[in-house]
């Protein structure tokens, strides 16, 4: 248990964020005198895009979740401060059999839950279970898929959990075994999905677990307070068994949909991280002390449900790719901020070729739509495009309506919901067309092709195919890189000509850092684990100047 020196420590730090607050004016402005004596000792202030929807690492799908929950739970590996190889977090080190099927991980003996019991291996049974579990309806079930059985208990088929190729060989050694060598497999460990939970605390609380009463947690920080739609309070865990590496006594992560208000924040000093930039806003900072733009392994898309008419006519989808010019979307009204893409696997990923998408063709689209059976706009029936709040989703909304007005005749409306309530319309299928985007769990074209699969807990398109299905798990199955990407590339061309989605842009990343924070470094798919950083005054990092460089 905590030792009361410990529980003391907490609290001060708490009172030490509260009463810290800086006055610079000016974007890149440095900090207040009063702030400087207290810089390190303060919590760091984050602008989180949303509200979370859930903070409980099974149950997780949202970048914003993920952004707290990295802090909060700790897995077997974590994630590179920079774009490189995972790193060892509760597990000290781990073997891989000559197969490449089965992997044999050893807990380090001296991590504990901040209720001061061992994270074992049992924990990590328990929690993928849970997971895998049809029960408990986990999005992200299907990234356990190359783990042996792992689909068919998702699926039903299976009913035994002691077929899963997952077990604790003792309270300090999990043994993972997999259906075929997956590649990126340890990629996949640091995810939320893969994280530990404490069993005694989920079975007594439900689903208030992650509640700041109850919640029990084994990462570098601690859940102190949240109230909704205001912030949400960490503070260093002083029982994390690299607790003297963690340098922050706390962060505190304000949900703010509202860029602008985000960046007023930002410009009195209240804020010392603003996550992303309104497109409005990037192109008059750019330039600015603190400005930061770097590749983003993500896409920009639409989901179609497709099972809902006129968009389970495949020519009616096509048609409405074909009528949006990217080039002039992302030119004229996101300021060459992001990239036009026609795929929905981006760019930057080494020794992938993507497949040939839907361009830029009104006359074509127009045929198509004729040929659909709407040669008169007019009877086109009524469909929205739905979208979360965010200045960048409204003005795409706007743009993309226009142009299906002017290049097919036809009328959407928009539909605007708050994230919460917008993701549980597209659990629910509940939309025609709504916006989306995916960032990278990994760096592999999988991460964006297996989300389209028929059984795929995540796709929220109603869309199947066969061999889309086929293709996806042969390259599950084969080992050698170059036949893989060639079977995702044939699965690639099949969503693309299907199109259940709409592709629209690659993205990029565009934040503003304090000149005093340091450690919060560019990598491709924006996760920044805390515990790497520090908040201290003098020039920028070495590492964040040269990533600017580039």
């Amino acid at each position: 248990m905590k030792s009361e020196n410990a529980k003391k420590l907490v609290l001060l730090l708490i009172a030490l964020s509260v009463g810290s607050i800086a006055c610079s004016k000016k974007a890149g402005q440095g900090i207040s005198q009063n702030e400087s004596s207290q810089l390190e000792k303060r919590f760091l202030r984050f602008q989180l895009s949303s509200e979370p929807e859930y903070i409980d690492p099974g149950l997780a799908s949202g970048v914003p979740e993920t952004r707290v929950i990295l802090d909060l739970f700790s897995g077997l590996v974590q994630h590179s401060q920079k774009d490189g190889p995972v790193v060892p977090e509760m597990a000290t080190d781990w073997g891989i059999s000559k197969d490449n099927l089965i992997y044999t991980f050893h807990l380090r003996k001296e991590a504990i839950w901040s209720d001061g019991r061992p994270v074992t291996a049992h924990d990590f049974v328990y929690a993928w279970e849970r997971v895998l579990n049809p029960k408990t309806a986990a999005k992200y079930a299907y990234s356990m898929y190359p783990i042996q059985n792992a689909r068919d208990y998702n699926a039903g088929k299976i009913t035994d959990p002691a077929v899963l190729g997952f077990k604790a060989l003792d309270d300090h050694t999990l043994q993972v075994t997999l259906e075929s060598p997956t590649p990126y497999f340890l990629d996949l460990l640091w995810y939320n999905a893969f994280k530990p939970v404490p069993s005694w605390v989920v079975e007594k609380f439900g689903p208030k677990w992650t509640q700041p009463e109850h919640i029990v947690s084994n990462g570098p920080f601690l859940l102190k307070s949240w109230t909704p739609y205001k912030e949400i309070t960490l503070a260093k865990n002083p029982d994390y068994f690299e607790a003297d590496q963690v340098k922050l006594p706390g962060v505190v992560f304000y949900p703010m949909e509202d860029k602008e208000t985000a960046l007023k924040m930002y410009e009195r000093g209240e804020i010392d991280i603003v996550w992303e930039v309104s497109v409005v806003k990037a192109d008059a900072l750019k330039g600015e002390e603190g400005y930061v733009q770097t590749p983003y392994l993500g896409s920009y898309f639409y989901r179609v449900q497709t099972k809902k008419p006129p968009l389970n006519d495949l020519r009616v989808r096509q048609a409405l790719s074909l009528a949006i010019d990217r080039d002039e979307l992302v030119g004229k009204f996101l300021k060459n901020t992001m990239i036009p893409s026609i795929n929905v696997v981006p760019e930057g990923l080494k020794g992938y070729e993507r497949a040939e998408g839907i361009g830029f063709d009104p006359e074509r689209a127009k045929r198509l739509l004729t040929e659909a059976g709407y040669s008169d706009p007019k009877t086109f029936p009524a469909i929205s495009i739905h979208y979360n709040t965010d200045d960048r989703h409204k003005l795409i909304a706007q743009v993309v309506q226009q142009m299906w007005k002017k290049h097919l005749g036809i009328d959407v409306k928009l539909w605007n919901e708050e994230w919460k309530s917008y993701m549980k319309t597209q659990n629910l299928k509940n939309f025609e067309i709504s916006r989306s985007g995916w960032i990278a769990d990994y760096p592999d074209p999988m991460t964006f092709l297996d989300l389209w699969t028929s059984d795929s807990t995540i796709s929220h398109t109603s869309w199947s195919n066969t061999q889309y299905d086929t293709l996806i798990r042969n390259a599950m199955k084969e080992t050698v890189t170059s036949k893989r990407y060639s079977l995702l590339r044939q699965a690639e061309q099949i969503v693309l000509e299907e199109a259940p989605v709409i592709p629209i842009y690659t993205y990029t990343k565009i934040y503003l850092q304090k000149p005093y924070v340091k450690g919060y470094l560019p990598n491709r798919e924006d996760m920044h684990p805390f515990k790497w950083v520090s908040l201290a005054e003098g020039e920028k990092s070495s590492e964040l100047v040269a990533e600017e460089g580039k």
